[in-house]
């Protein structure tokens, strides 16, 4: 028994099948109160022709408690199966907390053909008093108090697209640049327990938003982890700072995995202590490092810090086959090419394993299963997935290899 889906309770006479389809789209990624929104709708038959002379109905609704409706308008298509609408968007709209105050406009089109069918589209944008959305990200959950604590800002516009903008934050620094990706760091010396910022950013033509943040103080023996770079290359040096109140040493661990690999022991002297660890070359991907410090009531302050660390990549190793398929007992040869980074050979040693990619389709299979891997199904023969190397600096695209169906020349299958 095949059931019918309920019905839209905006549109009652939308059909399930449809011969055309409909796009919707707006003159701005978001609006500002009053903005006149433009709304173009374009209705297509599959077979290539427009739905000329059809009718669009568009309602615009906005969201509060719930949908309310800001205008309802019909038009006809023209001949290009096309139909504009333009709207002056009301004064005030209910903000949601969750989006920064931020509220939703819907434009709902229902586009009716010469023959009776229906067929609605949707649009969402947003409504904002603040183009631009300040992000304010410290460096650590709770400011240390007697410290110079960073602070880090990410500007963007209200459709997510980052904004390059002046920024100001009152009390504390007035002349303060963002870069083209949106990002900016001042610094911030607490005096209170409590501390509240006002922070205004605007752009080249004039777009702005403000953000209200607040911060508290930590406890007493509190510090911050710092590390001078947040990406390293295998077999780097890198150096860890403390920063904080009291003379009680740091304990800072390296973690691999849930792994520890070393622990090393920072003292505290002048509010300040460093070291410096050395990287092995053979650990490489993300590290995080977890540093705890008991402080003068017995209470653990823990703090972490992630970083990453990228793959040695001194000498490339390229290897070469002289035949892309064989047969069982054939002896097949390989020849490797080993070169620097500037593409230029260098002498080396080369350590091979050969496993059979069939042992790789056995694992997975039940007991019992004997039987299907003798016989070599097809879908033992297929890749399933691929594994690719990824670092936070990384560009380009991935090439997935195929299978060869391609036979050595003079050969039968």
């Amino acid at each position: 028994m095949i059931r019918r889906p309920p019905r839209s309770t905006l549109f009652p006479y939308t059909t399930l099948f449809r011969s055309f389809r409909v796009a919707l789209s707006a003159n701005r990624p978001y609006y500002q109160p009053t903005q006149e929104a433009t709304v173009v709708v374009d209705a297509q038959y599959f077979f290539g022709k427009p739905v000329a002379n059809g009718k669009v109905e568009l309602q615009v609704f906005g969201e509060a408690a719930g949908l309310f409706e800001i205008a309802k308008i019909e038009k006809d298509l023209d001949e290009n199966g096309r139909a504009t609408f333009s709207l002056n968007l009301p004064e005030y709209f209910a903000g949601r907390p969750q989006n920064q105050g931020d509220a939703t406009i819907q434009f709902f089109a229902k586009v009716t053909d010469s023959t009776g069918l229906q067929y609605s589209k949707q649009l969402k944008r947003l409504v904002t008093n603040n183009p631009i959305h300040i992000e304010v990200i410290p460096e650590s959950p709770t400011l240390t108090p007697g410290v110079a604590n960073r602070i880090y800002l990410y500007t963007s516009y209200a459709d997510g697209r980052p904004a390059e903008t002046e920024v100001v934050v009152h009390g504390v620094v007035e002349n303060l640049k963002t870069t083209p990706l949106g990002v900016a760091i001042f610094e911030l010396t607490p005096e209170s327990n409590s501390l509240s910022l006002t922070i205004r950013a605007t752009d080249s033509e004039g777009a702005s938003g403000v953000r209200t943040a607040s911060f508290n103080q930590g406890r007493t023996g509190t510090y911050v982890l710092r590390t001078n770079k947040a990406v390293y290359d295998g077999g780097e040096t890198m150096t860890v700072q403390c920063v904080g109140t009291g003379v009680e040493p740091i304990f800072v661990d390296f973690v691999k995995e849930d792994q520890s690999l070393v622990t090393v022991m920072v003292e505290m002297k002048n509010g300040t202590g460093q070291t410096e660890f050395e990287l092995p070359p053979e650990v490489f991907g993300p590290i995080q490092i977890v540093a705890h410090r008991l402080n003068q009531q017995g209470l653990a302050i823990h703090k972490s810090r992630a970083i990453f660390i990228r793959q040695p990549s001194q000498v490339q190793i390229k290897a070469t086959m002289d035949y892309q398929e064989y047969r069982p007992g054939e002896t097949a040869k390989v020849k490797f090419t080993v070169t620097d980074k500037e593409g230029k050979p260098v002498p080396s040693a080369l350590t091979l394993a050969i496993v059979d990619e069939a042992v790789f389709s056995v694992m997975d299979q039940a007991a019992g299963m004997e039987k299907v891997f003798f016989l070599l199904e097809n879908e033992l023969l297929q890749p399933i997935y691929a594994i690719y190397d990824w670092s936070p600096d990384w560009s380009g695209e991935i090439a997935i290899p195929e299978r060869s169906q391609e036979r050595r020349g003079g050969k039968d299958s």
